[in-house]
Formats: structure tokens, sequence, C-alpha cells
């Protein structure tokens, strides 16, 4: 009996694994996909590996595909080329199959496959690797089919319990639950405030027989235990909340924390009997006061507005101004206006040709958009939180947000923030990485992998944003090569450059895929140069993309959002 007929008569196929015969590439991959199927015990089907000599080969296709559930397309350039793969496809489609693309080079659709697998969830091979690319296959197989990870459809001593993939998970907003959670905190804020009035009375009663006085500002002190003395008490200044952006920009600033001189009180005491008067301030600290509080000169009338809106706007290493807002943990630097060369004369197709580009001035966050901001966004809207890996949150770039996620967040900072964010443009992103002179990395014009997270640094996942301070970018920006990929607004195409205007390109108007740039830690040097161009379906979200904001001084037109 051949391989063929005892692969037949195991089980009813499940899994169709459709490919291009006339590639060998295509069929190896194919090969690949079944064994590591059959391995986990997943019944998949293979037309060179199902179908025994004399059958009648698209008998059996047809048949397959209607007794499957999900159907695997190995997608390359070849793909296009096969009206085989065409059929099977647009079969699937009619049947209602479960189809995942399986893409193993840099494809561009422009047939009938394209409507069909646009809207599907791709699993990019090319880019996450093939190994990380199955595993990834494997457990979304195990969420269709039914299969408790570790288990099989073997298996038949007791019911299997449906288990939802992490991406499933990711998608589903129950308002229900979202109630519930609102009321629980509802309830759990008033007990609080029940337990902080009760702990006020007692401190109010435990000094009976003194009498409350009042400060020059009106302020009642509950109990004069000074003998005699007026206590006049400096709130402790709210601490830095540990999260992502400040929790960065921190580690560069020197914290100065004035010790208690209560320690029950835990706050600053200056003790003044009633006779005396308060002694005028030091001049030279006043002096010093007045000279951080006096206005820089030259200071643009956008600084003195943000400033007034509760930003903390100074000049940074690089001579640029940086804006920091403690409210939402977001640090932008203001990049100026005037002309840089975008593209590359000897990378790839699609970043041909170099050329001079004019761009307005114009804010982008100097740190990627982390988990803890991302977070924060989420809780406050209702929705489901991204899933990090197992990696860690807090400080690390937001993962598997979809352009259309990252789109929605900027949104919402708009609305918070009073001010017009929005995902940067190709060419935005391009200056703020490589600055006016042009630079291939960041950092300069070689590279180096030690001021960047790629795949030389072995490490295989992200790391919190702001690690590699010697690889930021000639104004300041962090993590422009590697640790993510990032989305910008634009629409892609390979040949936009060669008709694009020269001043403040927006990208083409409509298109399939969005642009991505930075490389990520998965990726190589190639990869991570400042004009390197990458494209995934706007759909799409995954272990390797996530993005940071930016802000025109004057806000421009959405473009399809």
């Amino acid at each position: 009996m051949t391989n063929a007929m005892k692969d037949i008569e195991v089980l009813t196929p499940q899994v169709f694994i459709s490919y291009s015969n006339k590639n060998e590439t295509d069929r190896q991959v194919a090969d690949k996909i079944y064994d590591t199927l059959k391995a986990r015990d997943i019944p998949c089907w293979a037309a060179h590996r199902n179908i025994a000599g004399g059958q009648d080969w698209l008998d059996e296709i047809g048949k397959a595909i209607s007794n499957s559930r999900v159907m695997i397309v190995v997608l390359s350039n070849f793909t296009e080329k096969s009206r085989y793969v065409r059929r099977e496809v647009n079969q699937a489609a009619e049947e209602n199959l479960i189809i995942i693309p399986f893409c193993t080079e840099k494809v561009s659709l422009t047939s009938g496959l394209r409507l069909l697998l646009n809207d599907c969830q791709w699993i990019n091979a090319h880019l996450m690797g093939r190994d990380k690319a199955l595993e990834q296959l494997v457990e979304d197989l195990h969420g269709y089919l039914g299969i408790e990870p570790g288990k099989s459809l073997k298996q038949e001593d007791k019911p299997l319990e449906v288990y939802t993939p992490s991406f499933q998970k990711k998608k589903v907003y129950n308002p229900n639950a979202s109630l519930r959670r609102k009321r629980v905190l509802v309830a759990a804020s008033i007990v609080i405030g029940v337990i902080a009035v009760v702990f006020f009375i007692n401190q109010w009663t435990h000094n009976l027989g003194t009498t409350p006085l009042e400060n020059k500002t009106g302020t009642v002190i509950p109990g004069d235990t000074s003998g005699g003395k007026i206590i006049i008490t400096k709130p402790a200044e709210d601490e830095p909340k540990n999260t992502a952006a400040n929790s960065a920009v921190d580690k560069q600033k020197k914290t100065v924390t004035e010790p208690a001189e209560n320690s029950q009180t835990k706050t600053s005491s200056i003790l003044i009997t009633k006779k005396e008067t308060a002694k005028l301030p030091d001049k030279n600290e006043t002096d010093k006061k007045e000279k951080q509080e006096a206005p820089i000169k030259d200071q643009p009338d956008f600084i003195s507005d943000l400033k007034s809106k509760g930003w903390d706007v100074k000049k940074n290493e690089n001579d640029c101004w940086e804006a920091f807002y403690k409210a939402y943990d977001l640090t932008m630097i203001h990049i100026p206006p005037g002309k840089f060369m975008m593209g590359a004369d000897e990378g790839y197709v699609d970043e041909k040709p170099l050329q001079e580009v004019d761009l307005d001035d114009y804010w982008i966050g100097k740190y990627e958009v982390t988990f803890a901001q991302y977070d924060r966004y989420c809780e406050a809207t209702g929705k489901n939180k991204p899933g990090d890996e197992g990696w860690g949150r807090e400080n690390r770039p937001v993962i598997n947000v979809s352009w259309g996620d990252a789109a929605a967040y900027c949104r919402w900072l708009s609305q918070k923030t009073g001010l017009t964010f929005q995902l940067p443009t190709e060419a935005q992103w391009e200056k703020a990485g490589r600055g006016s002179r042009g630079f291939r990395y960041p950092w300069g014009n070689d590279f180096d992998k030690n001021k960047c997270n790629s795949d030389a640094s072995g490490l295989n996942k992200t790391v919190q944003v702001g690690s590699y301070p010697s690889g930021k970018s000639p104004y300041g920006c962090m993590d422009m090569a590697g640790n993510v990929w990032e989305w910008c607004a634009d629409w892609y195409d390979k040949d936009y450059y060669k008709n694009s205007p020269g001043k403040n390109p927006p990208g083409p108007l409509a298109g399939y895929y969005r642009v991505l740039r930075g490389g990520s830690w998965h990726f190589q040097s190639a990869y991570l140069r400042c004009a390197a161009r990458n494209y995934d379906n706007p759909r799409t979200y995954w272990n390797l993309n996530g993005f940071r904001v930016a802000r025109v001084c004057v806000p421009s037109h959405t473009r399809g959002e």
C-alpha cells in the first residue's frame, strides 16, 4: 500500500492545503505544512500526498475541499499563475471555508485572488520566519477545529473543550461584561470613599481638646499639637507614574526627593511661632527661580501654546524642542521644517529614486507607543487589550495591533488632548529617522548591532522603548531601527516615489496595503535602513508590528481611515 493510500485511510480531511504545483518551492512548503500538521495530529489533505494513482484528481480535490473546514493557501508570486489554485480558493469561498494565506515571500496580488484573500488574516512566513509561522498556524487551527492544545481529534476518550486562540480573544468585545466591570468599579469607589471618611474622622477625633487652626491660605489643620506653634503643612507632590514614556525619559533625569520631617504625616513641616513672621525668601533662590521661569529667547508661539495646555517643553541635547505631557505619558519631538534626501538609489526597487523632499514642521513620538499607553486607551474605551507574547507589557512597544487599531488610538488621543494626532506619513517618518544629512541608519551610515534591537541582537523579542540611547536619530527619536515595524499613514505603492510631489508628499490616495517602517527585532540590517519600506494588510496584527504617533502643526486631511 502506498503512502498516499495510507493517508487516505486516516481521517476525513479537516484542513485542505492549496499550492501551485508548478513551483517546486511552493510544493516543498506544502510538504512542510503537511508534515507539521500530521505530527500534531491535525487531519490535513494535499493533492500530491493524498491522491493515489488512477484516481480522478479533479474529483478528489473537489470532494476534499467539501470535506474540509479550513483551507491553507501557500502564497507566492507563482500562485496567481495557477488556475487550479484560483478554482480551489473560489470553491472554498463558496462553501464558506476559513481561508488562511501562508505567505512565503513579498507578494502583490493583482488578479481575482486579491478580492478573495485581501480580507483574510495572512500568516507572513517570509517576515516572521517559517518555524514561527508554522507555530502560529498550528495555534490558529487548534481554535478553528476545536482542538485543545496538546490533544487531537483522534482522542475520543472524553469530549474536547473548544479552545479559542489568542487572536480571536482580542477581537471579542462583550458590552455586558464591560457594564459589569463598570458597576464593580463604582461599588469599589463607594467603599473606598466610605473608608476614607471613617479614617479622616478617626484622625480628627484623635487629638481631643485641641482647636483647629487655619493657615494663611485658609486650610484647616486639625489639632494644634505644636505647643503654641502653627504647623504649615506642605503637601507632597504627586509622584510620577511608572509608565511607558516618562519612565524611559526618567532614566535620563535625576529625581530629587525631599525627606519628610514628620514620618507620621509624610509631609515636610515648617514650624513658626505665633509671634514670628515668615522670613523673606533667599534672594539667590528667587533669582534662580525667575531665571528658570523666564521665557526662552526666540521661543515660537506654538511652544507657548503647548505650555499653556500643560505640556512641559524644553530643548533636548539634539537642540530640538521636546514636549512631555504627563497626563498621557507622551513625549513628542519637534522636527523643524526643511529639505532632506528621501529614498535610496542602492536600495530595493520601491525605494528609488533618491530625491529631495521638503516638509513643513511637525511633531513625532520620541518613543514607540507602549503597552502602558495603549492599555490605558483600551481601558477607557472597553477595547480588548492585545497580547504581549509573554514578553511583558508596561514600557515595551505595543504589538499585535493592526493599522486600524493604531489609527483609532490616534483619534482617541486627539479627543482627549484637544490636539490632532495621526500616524506619521512615510516622508515624516523617514526624515525623523535619518535627519537632513540622509544617514543610512538613525545613528550614521554603518550598521551597529549594539545600537538597535534586531536579528543580530539574538533576543528574539521586543525590548523596552529607549533601551538603545546610542542609536537615537539626529533629532533624538528612539528605536527608529529595529524593535518593531511601525505603521505609517500611507497606502503602499511601489512606484509612488517616481511621481510623488517634492513638497509634503501625502502618499497614494488609495491602495490595498499600508506602509510599515523601521524593521523589527526579527529582521536583518538591510531592513533596518531608514529608507527601507515594508507593507502589510491593514487588518493584519502580529508580534512584529507597532507604531508611534505624529502631530502636524497645521492638521492635514485624513486619507481613507
